[in-house]
């Protein structure tokens, strides 16, 4: 797994992320086999790619393996993470302010 921090550079990702219209400001993505995963669907994928060790791994496993509950939790994660964000002063990726 690459981790690509948005905010500095999105590489070779950058047209292909812009193509499918995935919006990083809605949602963290991954690419598994040539395949885009976005938001509820990508915090699924990492659930199920993610070891067991340690609790926080465990926790996660367990409730994000499970789709309904991402497709439950994803928005208010997502909520969280702009409320967060907008506290911090800090603007959206695409934000031309």
């Amino acid at each position: 797994i690459v981790l690509i921090n948005a905010r500095e550079s999105l590489g070779n990702y950058e047209k292909e992320l812009t193509e499918l219209a995935l919006d990083l400001d809605e949602g963290m993505a991954v690419k598994l086999n040539d395949k885009w995963y976005h938001g509820h669907e990508c915090i699924n994928v990492l659930a199920l790619l993610s070891t067991k060790s340690g609790v926080f791994n465990k926790f996660n496993s367990w409730i994000f393996r499970h789709k309904t509950l991402c497709l439950i939790l994803y928005p208010i994660m997502r909520f969280s993470r702009n409320l967060t964000l907008r506290l911090l002063g800090i603007r959206k990726l695409n934000s031309s302010n």
